[in-house]
């Protein structure tokens, strides 16, 4: 995906004006790190848990993005951050308590 979003990308390159190394390093954590590895841990996850308990997590990827643009960009953490983050986790939760009560019936 990377390779591909980099070959568009080689044509708007002389148009855009101040892209150095801290820009491109930006561009390749984000295609290696956040997409190629998140999507290898994600299928990992479905492999180990299965599709329905693996798709519930994908309901977290808000709330560790909104913690981590807090922990390193230093964005301001909103009342209403909290609170979606907190009913996310508690939604979360019932689903796989859900689960694991249907599995011991």
């Amino acid at each position: 995906m990377l390779l591909l979003l980099a070959a568009v990308a080689a044509f708007k390159l002389p148009q855009v004006s101040g892209i150095g190394a801290a820009e491109l390093g930006a561009i390749a954590y984000l295609g290696l790190v956040g997409t190629a590895v998140g999507f290898v841990w994600f299928y990992e996850g479905v492999k180990a848990l299965g599709v329905a308990r693996a798709s519930v997590f994908t309901n977290l990827v808000p709330v560790f993005g909104a913690t981590l643009a807090v922990l390193v960009l230093g964005e301001p953490l909103l009342p209403s951050m909290v609170v979606g983050g907190l009913v996310t986790l508690a939604g979360v939760s019932l689903a796989n308590m859900e689960k694991k009560a249907r599995q011991g019936t």
